[in-house]
């Protein structure tokens, strides 16, 4: 890729103007932006606080709570048990956890609870169509239902372990019969617990063997293992304060909002107390912006490394997850 000076000198002062117009108007506390074309960084840049509070300014090695950017990794992880031939789309998640043939239904219009009309495939998991209890964040499903489950993420957070986590959700009836209904939930979780089961390792352990430690994704880890390292370079986390929100209809910022736009999180730094015990497959890490940069500039290159040696995936299986796998019904 063949880019100019004066190209990148504009780029350069474009993305650095619209950061700080974020920043500096107190939407939000910090950007860490990396831009990479064909492998080539066009622009590295941080701009905020990364604790706004003690004046802490952003830099370049910070490490970020990055949530369901999990399930980017977990779901690799999972394709990478398929190129072994391991499992298919089409598989029926109970071959790998049994309770899940023993799931009571599903919940109903009006509370009642109706019979499966089929198993959960493994498709249904990554696409998000398995009709799993929904986040507690959630509070309306796709077709206008409350959520039925509001309280169970906070009883997810008892059990010590991904296995522990499935064996509950599978007890518990699903919202919508399985591949009719994109709902976001909890799917890549139970994706992380067959990883666990096809490979016969945690699933912290699989991705520091097979992706975090092949890439040098050295500041990446579960919010349960961070080490003293990482935790000094963690960003502070900060929640919208935006009436914005409760508006109808809502919206994440508004211009006409004026005032503070941020207040901090409560334990900081407290994540077991905030995600419990059990690796949080669909959300629950903590990585850099150049980690990030490593894993996602590989999955551009067909899966290949750095290195030129060595690759986490295949270009077909890439090709596969780059397809759009949802139905007309969903």
């Amino acid at each position: 890729l063949k880019v100019s000076l004066r190209i990148m000198s504009d780029l350069e002062v474009a993305v650095d103007s619209w950061a700080r117009r974020w920043v500096g108007s107190n939407r939000i506390p910090c950007l860490s932006i990396a831009l990479s074309v064909g492998g080539k960084l066009l622009y590295r840049g941080d701009h905020g606080g990364a604790n706004i509070e003690s004046k802490v300014a952003l830099s370049g090695d910070d490490t970020f709570y990055v949530a369901s950017c999990a399930k980017f990794l977990t779901s690799v992880a999972a394709m990478q048990l398929y190129e072994k031939g391991l499992w298919s789309l089409d598989d029926s998640v109970a071959k790998f956890i049994p309770e899940f043939a023993d799931i009571p239904g599903v919940s109903g219009a009006n509370g009642e609870i109706v019979p499966l009309e089929r198993p959960i495939l493994m498709r249904d998991l990554l696409t998000h169509t398995a009709g799993l209890c929904p986040y507690s964040f959630v509070p309306v499903l796709r077709d206008g239902r409350p959520n039925p489950f509001p309280e169970e993420m906070g009883k997810l957070r008892a059990e010590e372990s991904l296995e522990g986590v499935s064996r509950h959700l599978a007890r518990l009836p699903l919202v919508h019969q399985p591949g009719t209904v994109w709902e976001y939930g909890l799917g890549i979780d139970i994706v992380g617990r067959v990883v666990e089961v096809l490979s016969g390792l945690t699933l912290d352990k699989y991705l520091e063997e097979n992706i975090l430690g092949p890439l040098g994704m050295d500041s990446t880890c579960f919010v349960q293992h961070l080490t003293p390292e990482i935790e000094t370079r963690l960003a502070h986390r900060y929640a919208a304060n935006v009436p914005a929100w409760t508006a109808d209809p809502p919206a994440f910022y508004s211009d006409e909002f004026v005032g503070l736009r941020m207040v901090p999180l409560p334990d900081h730094l407290d994540y077991v107390k905030t995600h419990g015990k059990a690796l949080n497959a669909g959300g629950g890490i903590v990585s850099s912006v150049a980690d990030w940069l490593k894993f996602t500039e590989c999955v551009c290159r067909g899966g290949l490394c750095a290195d030129g040696r060595r690759r986490i995936l295949e270009p077909s299986t890439i090709e596969l997850m780059s397809k759009d796998h949802l139905t007309k019904a969903c």
